[in-house]
């Protein structure tokens, strides 16, 4: 027996409106067999944009399994006393003769052993909108992204 699956139009909500594409459903029903004999199984979730596998790790749900890896690699670093003052998900705005163009969102913060504050990203696929963020991240603040 084949395993097929279909999307399936959600209803139009308010909170599917502000979405690029409404129609476009944000999970699959699986469905084995075909024709008039066909069985739903149940939902699927979508894939996620780059493949990447949501974990959870000391009750904080990371985008990607190798970003929840280097968290784990940071907490211990902190608790060896090696970095402090780690924080996740440090925002900056860019802003550039008075006017924010948008906003650089760090990974991880922290600053090393040597008093230097660190500004982390942890990379599978590299974005030309990264690439101008971090160029700007650079020139707005002399801060140098670290790719992990």
């Amino acid at each position: 027996m084949r395993s097929y699956s279909i999307s399936v139009m959600p209803p139009l909500r308010a909170s599917t409106l502000g979405r690029k594409n409404p129609s476009r459903p944000s999970t699959v029903r699986r469905v084995t067999g075909s024709g008039p004999i066909a069985r739903i199984t149940g939902w699927v979730s979508r894939r996620t944009k780059y493949a990447a596998t949501p974990t959870s790790v000391f009750g904080i749900r990371f985008p990607s399994r190798k970003e929840a890896k280097r968290y784990t690699e940071l907490r211990m670093l902190l608790k060896a006393g090696q970095i402090s003052d780690l924080k996740l998900q440090v925002s900056y705005p860019l802003t550039v003769n008075g006017m924010t163009i948008g906003s650089y969102r760090a990974d991880f913060t922290y600053v090393n052993e040597d008093g230097q504050p660190i500004v982390e990203d942890v990379k599978g696929f590299r974005t030309p909108v990264y690439r101008l963020k971090k160029k700007l991240m650079r020139a707005l603040y002399g801060i140098e992204i670290l790719e992990s």
